[in-house]
């Protein structure tokens, strides 16, 4: 005789911990472990009942139906029972099962949902003989609980903790992500179900996502959105904006709140006038324009950009002016005559003598007519890099430089050579400009040199050669000692500076990529060698 166990839509039973069937046999969707019982070819001759049916372990998903099968020779007039430990659940003498969702089919199949061990066994008289023992596991999609509302609010500076439980079988792993929020969620915390976050700022505002997942269907989610309300920070992103009259003028005021800021725009202690020609406008969310359409002449002035909210306030100052931009120091290229030789390169007599001569190339943004330039230059001494002090030894040396007639670019360009310069030399050199409101900041200092042939235009070519040779030959390495100046201008002037791939031998300590300031205008200028 065949008994068979039927598991539908299979689920965690509330107040009953499962834990075994009796047969096996599963549909396709359950994975079957089966271990030999006594399994005799022919029933006993002494008609004790006996089973022919493996024992099993099966995992399935909630929901799957499963058959547990029961072949039994020699039943006779004894009962069959399903049990759990020592509670009975369903037999073929038992009228009343231990839960609704239990029920024996009219083919004596079992419907049970649950998890865990049922024992198939037959009574005998009064006495009970165990039978085969069949484990269900029923693995379920996981689910998460949040520990705190899904969304909070927190002052700037307080600690906030965030958290969520997993559900399911097997017990799902935490991962958390953020979304918006600036600070990301520390590496140790990641996989924890509660996180900490301390000293909130604006920058840990945002959505913080539990993910829960346990390979058995979808992961599940839970969301909590971490509102820090905080005092107003402005960011100005110039400090100094150059205009000019007749023209459109912008003035950007970055403000970071919460709750929302009031914005005002002052001169000294008093609020801007707005009007058609002076008006303010707000780009995205925090962007906060003041904008001058014409400029006129004593628009010229510092502004202040203003933001209050509960919390507090912040200022900031924005410096608008007529006096034109620093100017840029674009390229610049050497050339060295050789005065006493011949068309053909020979020498006349036994003097030769070499003129040196460095051409710069800078540009400067201004809206008005210039009047004229300054150029500092001097030979460079000291390993002080992008820095223009006066106090400095050797002095500096000055020149006035006429500018050019005015043309109606936005964008002034210069040129101008310096001659006479000491060969082999590596020079620093800054200049600013003048138009009738007043000079400009000086520029950044720029790096020439007057070795043969040297020139800013291959800076990308330097630079790529140099940064091939240090990964190759230093792979992952950050902190490498550099040369000195002394070493790097021998072997720039040495035969070996022709090729970059010499520096492998004449400068075996390496050297990180900042030694290339040393060469070049700022980083953008840079000192090769033909």
């Amino acid at each position: 005789m065949t008994f068979s166990t039927e598991v539908r839509e299979s689920q965690e039973l509330s107040g009953l911990s499962w834990s075994a069937y009796t047969t096996v046999i599963t549909t396709a969707a359950a994975a079957t472990t089966t271990a030999p019982v006594i399994t005799p070819e022919t029933p006993d001759a002494n008609g004790i009942p006996q089973f022919h049916s493996p024992q099993a372990k099966i995992t399935v998903k909630k929901g799957d139906r499963i058959l547990l099968p029961c072949k039994i020779h020699n039943l006779g007039d004894n009962h069959v029972i399903w049990r759990h430990g020592t509670n009975v659940l369903a037999g073929t003498n038992v009228s009343t099962f231990a839960d609704e969702r239990i029920q024996l089919l009219p083919d004596l199949t079992l419907e049970i949902t649950g998890i865990g061990y049922f024992i198939s066994s037959i009574l005998t008289g009064a006495f009970q003989r165990a039978g085969l023992t069949h484990s269900v596991t029923v693995h379920d999609a996981p689910t998460v609980s949040l520990i705190t509302p899904n969304s909070m609010s927190v002052f700037e500076g307080e600690n906030v903790e965030i958290g969520c439980i997993p559900h399911g079988n097997p017990l799902p792993r935490i991962t958390w992500s953020m979304q918006d929020a600036l600070i990301p969620i520390p590496t140790n915390m990641l996989n924890l179900h509660r996180i900490t976050l301390e000293k909130v700022s604006r920058r840990h505002a945002g959505l913080y996502v539990c993910h829960a997942d346990n390979g058995v269907g979808r992961p599940a989610i839970g969301a909590v959105y971490v509102r820090v309300l905080y005092t107003p920070e402005i960011e100005i992103p110039k400090i100094r904006v150059h205009g000019g009259v007749g023209y459109k003028a912008h003035l950007v005021c970055l403000v970071h709140s919460d709750p929302p800021a009031e914005v005002k725009w002052r001169i000294g202690q008093k609020v801007v006038e707005l009007s058609d020609r002076i008006y303010t406008e707000t780009v995205r969310r925090n962007e906060h324009n003041l904008v001058l359409s014409p400029v006129k002449d004593y628009d010229f002035q510092t502004y202040t950009c203003e933001a209050n909210n509960s919390r507090g306030y912040d200022i900031r100052h924005i410096e608008f002016t007529a006096v034109p931009n620093p100017p840029i120091i674009r390229r610049w290229e050497t050339q060295i005559l050789l005065k006493g030789t011949t068309g053909d390169g020979k020498a006349e007599g036994t003097q030769i003598k070499e003129e040196i001569s460095v051409t710069l190339f800078w540009a400067v943004e201004c809206y008005s007519s210039l009047i004229d330039y300054r150029l500092h230059f001097r030979p460079d001494k000291k390993n002080e890099i992008n820095s223009f002090n006066e106090d400095r030894t050797p002095p500096w040396k000055e020149m006035t430089i006429p500018a050019d007639q005015s043309t109606a670019s936005f964008l002034h360009t210069k040129t101008y050579t310096l001659r006479g310069l000491e060969p082999s030399t590596i020079y620093e050199a800054a200049i600013k400009a003048r138009n009738r409101y007043g000079w400009s900041p000086i520029s950044d200092v720029c790096y020439f040199s007057t070795f043969p042939n040297s020139s800013s235009i291959k800076q990308q070519e330097f630079q790529e050669s140099l940064k091939k040779w240090r990964e190759k030959a230093y792979p992952g390495k950050e902190d490498l000692e550099l040369p000195t100046r002394e070493e790097i201008a021998e072997y720039i002037s040495s035969p070996a500076g022709s090729d970059g791939s010499a520096y492998v031998i004449r400068i075996e300590r390496a050297f990180g990529l900042s030694i290339l300031l040393l060469l070049g205008c700022i980083v953008r200028n840079y000192l090769i060698v033909d």
